[in-house]
């Protein structure tokens, strides 16, 4: 979800680049589109009127993916990615 060349241009490694709480699937035209862009530059090329919160809702993400604060976003999603997979086993 936050681009993994504007990740390892801050400096991040491979693991912290590829976890699964940085991951979704994304066309190649909006992954070209998005390129390294950071998450609160990349929002405003979505359609005007798209439906945000249910996108983030879809994603199992919430509006800190926008906030730019990758470590925040990724700890707040794997919490979320993990509740999800708990549930399921349960």
């Amino acid at each position: 979800m936050y681009p993994r060349k504007m990740l390892r241009d801050d400096g991040l490694g491979p693991g912290e680049v590829n976890c699964l709480a940085n991951m979704c699937i994304l066309s190649r035209a909006d992954n070209n589109a998005i390129k390294a862009k950071p998450p609160s530059e990349y929002k405003d090329l979505m359609p005007d009127g798209a439906p945000l919160d249910a996108i983030l809702e879809s994603s199992v993400a919430t509006s800190t993916l926008f906030s730019d604060d990758f470590y925040a976003f990724r700890n707040e999603r794997a919490d979320a990615l993990a509740a999800i997979a708990s549930g399921l086993i349960a």
